[in-house]
């Protein structure tokens, strides 16, 4: 007879053989946890790039509204310096124009009898002369832009003055107000007229009247100039006492 094929025992026939171990082998278990754990990571780098993606994103809005206040000041700043300089070149324009038509200089001269002063004041100045032969001022003319205002309520832009008072009368008013220091009394030479030295006074010379004086010594009477206000200064030094012409 054929010899009988052994079946294998059952399971557990042996006392001493290990049972198998329940559920996957190893080698799926590692599998799965290493599938499990790379998804965690994949998970984690894309939380972190979001996260970043957003950054970069509040940052570049952040960057673009800070360069548009950074723009519309630098242009506000530039429009602003635009129009000062603009300003500033207009109002240079107009006063050299204004410089300009002063020229050429008209001219006052007084009579022989007075010292023949020459006054050259701006074209663009009206001129009124009072000529008298009695009284204490035989000489008196006002000059001033355009027209020459009622004396009395406005402010003249020169006054001359040929007052029969003595030099030392004359300048004495004008040493009580320096006592006051309401005004300052400084020696001026005549530019024109050698040898000549009067005075000059600066600051209040009448009530609410800031402006300046000059006084020189005319035979025996007094040569007065005077500008009522400091608009006219320039004009005053730079025209007035520059040209300024007299026989003393």
């Amino acid at each position: 007879m054929p010899p009988q094929q052994q079946q294998p025992p059952p399971q557990g026939m042996y006392p001493n053989q290990p049972t198998p171990p329940a559920g996957p082998p190893p080698e799926y278990s590692s599998a799965s946890q290493s599938k499990h754990h790379h998804g965690k990571g994949l998970l984690i780098t894309v939380i972190i790039l979001s996260i970043a993606l957003v950054g970069v994103s509040a940052f570049a809005v952040w960057a673009f509204m800070e360069r548009q206040e950074y723009k519309n000041n630098v242009d506000g700043i530039v429009a602003t310096e635009v129009d000062t300089a603009v300003s500033e070149r207009e109002q240079q324009l107009e006063a050299e124009f204004t410089e300009r038509e002063k020229e050429p200089l008209d001219s006052y001269t007084s009579p022989s009898a007075y010292g023949e002063v020459t006054v050259e004041y701006p074209k663009t100045w009206s001129a009124y002369v009072e000529e008298t032969d009695s009284g204490s001022t035989p000489v008196e003319g006002f000059f001033h832009p355009s027209f020459v205002p009622d004396e009395s309520d406005n402010i003249i832009a020169l006054r001359l003055e040929i007052s029969n008072r003595s030099y030392a009368d004359s300048l004495r008013r004008f040493e009580s107000l320096a006592r006051s220091d309401r005004v300052s009394i400084s020696p001026i030479e005549a530019v024109n007229v050698d040898g000549v030295v009067g005075s000059r006074v600066d600051g209040e010379i009448s009530s609410d009247l800031e402006g300046s004086v000059v006084l020189f010594e005319l035979r025996d009477k007094t040569l007065l100039l005077t500008t009522e206000s400091t608009e006219f200064k320039q004009d005053f030094d730079n025209i007035i006492l520059k040209n300024l012409t007299f026989n003393p």
